[in-house]
């Protein structure tokens, strides 16, 4: 049960990760490349409008997190969706490296988890 548990957390940091970098890029692009990716998302079942609020939503979370480490003292070394990537990378890092401990603990002394 924890290891299932441990691999989720990992998977979903990772897939996280992915969708901010990604909504990222498709944020800084320019407008009309912008629109094409928008129109052409509603081919993958993801409706345009949902892009748009994805778009906007990154937007005002990057623009939240850089003022917020700004505020902290860390200046503009790396905008909001950076620091997401990160932040969920390392908590998927955090997830698996639980799992391999559990595994090599458990395995070790032949318990069940």
């Amino acid at each position: 049960m924890i290891r299932i548990f441990l691999h989720m957390l990992g998977s979903l940091g990772v897939k996280l990760a992915i969708l901010i970098v990604g909504s990222h890029l498709l944020f800084r692009l320019d407008y009309p490349y912008r629109d094409f990716v928008c129109q052409r998302g509603t081919r993958h079942g993801v409706g345009e409008v949902l892009m748009r609020a994805v778009i906007n939503a990154e937007s005002d979370l990057s623009q939240y997190i850089a003022s917020l480490h700004g505020a902290l003292g860390l200046g503009q070394w790396m905008d909001g969706a950076g620091v997401l990537a990160i932040l969920f990378g390392v908590y998927a890092l955090m997830g698996w490296s639980h799992l391999a401990l559990l595994e090599g603990w458990f395995g070790k002394h032949g318990e069940n988890y």
